[in-house]
């Protein structure tokens, strides 16, 4: 998975993406736009390396089309087993709000969901919402 997603980072379209976290306008051509709260996506692939489960706070982690070679150069060392070096830009942020241009395929999980253009998105998540009981 990692190889066919290296591959496709030379090739593939980027897809306009009007995109807000924490009401900051972020709005570009994106070739990858993962929103975690875990450090690991997709193939296993790390690509939030300070992501924290128990902060509150997504972890945004995208690339441009302007930045198609550091994406490329990440996924790269990503397959030579390399987490040091070559990071993608990481915004953290408790709203994010997304509004897709054209239809697209999006990730959720282990399923991929289809959206048609124009489609919104709003993904908030609250400090504290989840809670455990654990035997003594």
């Amino acid at each position: 998975d990692l190889c066919v997603a290296a591959a496709l980072a030379r090739e593939m379209h980027p897809l306009t993406v009007q995109l807000s976290l924490d009401g900051r306008d972020l709005t570009a051509e994106f070739l990858l736009l993962e929103i975690l709260n875990i450090r690991r996506a997709g193939p296993g692939v790390e690509l939030a390396a300070h992501a924290n489960p128990a902060d509150g706070r997504f972890d945004v982690v995208s690339a441009t089309s302007r930045q198609r070679n550091r994406l490329w150069r990440t996924l790269q060392a990503r397959l030579k087993d390399q987490s040091k070096g070559h990071q993608l830009t990481t915004r953290r942020a408790r709203h994010v709000r997304f509004v897709v241009a054209a239809p697209c395929n999006m990730r959720v999980d282990d399923s991929t969901v289809s959206l048609a253009a124009q489609t919104a998105i709003d993904i908030t998540v609250r400090r504290d919402a989840l809670e455990f009981l654990l035997p003594g």
